[in-house]
């Protein structure tokens, strides 16, 4: 059984007849399209009795409306966080979707760097990450960092924190997982804190590989070359690790491993 509502408006003339009687039809949604969006999305709503809409409202997310008649209403979403109903509403009442909307699952591309003393800034590369609600970093779930934009968040690396784990990032729309692991390394010696002794040469440009030569070099993880990232840090034995300079930077050379920085 289908019960049909309609908003009835009417005038009469002061002697009380009627003038003119005018039915409009309630507001129902149909569908809508896309399911998934973000900041800048434009969805389009279909259904009937969309005349007197005069607000849309995308998972508790007011869209501007760009486009409207009585079967239809287009609106440009902002930030989307959660997921929910789209609503319309307006002088022919309020309808709701019978699905959800959703903010699309965030990707995790890039870990830089891969290892990090505590305090030190971290930055995750990807995409759809401007609804990320939470991050781990290196199995530890952390609450201090940053959104930065749609393609990048910067994490700070907590205090007190020993190990490897992975790197996620979560959001309403689905979580992601970065292909390399996080490690944290210590500020204090160990008994297998790496030590370097010399290096070979004393100089070079972008793509420069320096021979470094020490104690505890085999876990090598990061390197800096005057507290700039190198491009490539690769440990050759226990004694010797191999450095391809990138941007070009003068100062002392530095290893991390997780057993902790150089020195």
């Amino acid at each position: 059984i289908t019960v049909r509502t309609e908003f009835v408006t009417s005038s009469v003339t002061a002697e009380g007849q009627p003038l003119s009687v005018q039915i409009s039809t309630p507001a129902v949604i149909a569908d809508f399209s896309p399911k998934v969006g973000g900041r800048g999305t434009v969805v389009t709503v279909r259904g009937t009795g969309f005349a007197g809409v005069t607000s849309l409202t995308v998972a508790g997310t007011a869209a501007t409306i760009t486009l409207q008649n009585d079967t239809l209403v287009m609106g440009t979403i902002g930030l989307v966080r959660l997921v929910g109903k789209v609503v319309v509403d307006g002088s022919t009442g309020r309808a709701e979707s019978r699905t959800d909307f959703a903010p699309p699952i965030p990707i995790l591309s890039a870990v830089q760097p891969i290892a990090a003393t505590q305090g030190t800034t971290v930055i995750l590369r990807g995409e759809h990450l401007e609804a990320v609600t939470s991050v781990t970093l290196g199995g530890a779930q952390t609450t201090n960092y940053r959104i930065d934009s749609p393609t990048q968040i910067s994490v700070i690396v907590p205090q007190n924190r020993q190990g490897s784990g992975v790197v996620e990032v979560r959001s309403q729309g689905g979580t992601a997982q970065a292909r390399q692991i996080f490690t944290f390394v210590p500020t204090f010696p160990t008994q297998r804190s790496p030590r370097i002794d010399s290096f070979t040469p004393n100089g070079g440009g972008r793509g420069t590989t320096v021979t470094v030569r020490g104690v505890n070099l085999d876990s090598s993880l990061v390197a800096y070359v005057g507290g700039v990232p190198v491009e490539e840090v690769r440990a050759v034995s226990s004694t010797q690790a191999l450095v391809r300079v990138g941007e070009g930077t003068t100062g002392k050379i530095e290893i991390l491993t997780p057993y902790g920085i150089t020195v």
